[in-house]
């Protein structure tokens, strides 16, 4: 059982759509590296995150029956912005 959305999510601004493999870049471990970017997250980082372990984080969520991540995209370019 899947609870990904069919179709993307569009709202005025941004789209919500299932991570992709693409979206898996330096850019995004980048933002993870950023302390104004993770600052108001509750777990405290050890250190950045490699490509590698962000693959294996997503991965995590693609199996499970219950938890889900979702890519926020600029409904204009579908540029990558962010997750919920």
């Amino acid at each position: 059982m899947t609870l990904l959305p069919k179709a993307p999510l569009a709202g005025e601004k941004v789209i919500l759509s299932p991570i992709e493999d693409a979206d898996v870049s330096d850019h995004y471990v980048g933002w993870l590296s950023d302390p104004e970017v993770t600052r108001y997250l509750g777990a405290a980082r050890a250190s950045a995150p490699s490509l590698e372990s962000l693959k294996t984080y997503l991965e995590r969520f693609q199996r499970s029956a219950s938890d889900m991540i979702l890519a926020i995209r600029d409904r204009d370019t579908r540029l990558h912005i962010g997750n919920i």
